[in-house]
């Protein structure tokens, strides 16, 4: 995969860094945006302890398509690992500001950046696009709807837009996760209390969390040269909970 070059969202979060490192050990330059990365020596310490990738400063989609045309080139797997919190909101408490920024993260900032690369990889003759999601709307997430709904429409929307870039040679596929280690959505504190770590575990028919380095494995997979005839489809990993 000599020459490859991925572009993984939200990096220092959910699957971020062991997706770039399934990455980067088979090959792909792999550049990666964070909200941290506005500080240069946030940058600078990630470049450190990921020997090939780059920390991009840039924020929004069309400057992160920028700065990576720069710094690397034609794009070859567009990675959008998007994070943002679950957010408690019985409907009748929702804030609806925080909807909104919700969806904002969660659907419309990967759809943005989706919109800003799909010219390239049609000319270049396609490429990959791989979306973290979520498994838990899938069961319901009580008290969570704008979190489930955020996730739910990047889910809807793998089949369609799979068929409309296909003659493209643009695969488009979705892994979603639930009950997988990370400090953003299942971290220590939670599973290390007494009551609430065990509650979460009785939920998971393996009977432990899902490690990182799992779903990394699938992002790998549906990167790789020889699943071009895989696509439109969302992969759950969550244990047997779905």
């Amino acid at each position: 995969m000599t020459g490859k070059v991925a572009v993984m969202t939200d990096v220092m979060h959910f699957i971020g860094r062991a997706g770039t490192q399934a990455l980067l050990d088979v090959g792909y330059q792999v550049l990666c945006h964070d909200l941290s990365f506005t500080d240069e020596t946030a940058r600078r310490s990630f470049e450190k302890d990921y020997e090939g990738a780059v920390a991009l400063a840039a924020q929004t989609p069309k400057d992160i398509k920028i700065e990576v045309d720069d710094k690397a080139g034609p794009t070859t797997a567009l990675v959008a690992n998007s994070a943002y919190p679950a957010l408690r909101m019985p409907i009748e408490e929702a804030d609806l500001d925080k909807v909104r920024e919700t969806f904002e993260q969660l659907f419309f900032f990967p759809y943005e950046l989706t919109k800003e690369f799909v010219p390239a990889l049609k000319e270049q003759g396609g490429g990959k696009i791989v979306y973290l999601t979520s498994s838990g709307p899938a069961g319901g997430i009580i008290n969570f709807t704008p979190y489930a709904a955020a996730r739910s429409a990047i889910n809807g929307m793998i089949r369609t837009l799979a068929l409309e870039l296909a003659r493209d040679h643009i695969q488009v596929n979705a892994i979603a996760p639930n009950y997988v280690y990370s400090e953003d959505y299942y971290p220590n504190a939670l599973m290390n209390d007494p009551v609430k770590g065990p509650r979460v575990l009785s939920k998971i028919p393996v009977g432990r969390l899902g490690k990182q380095e799992e779903v990394a494995a699938l992002v790998r997979f549906l990167v790789d040269d020889e699943t071009e005839f895989f696509t439109g489809q969302v992969l759950n990993i969550a244990g047997g909970w779905v």
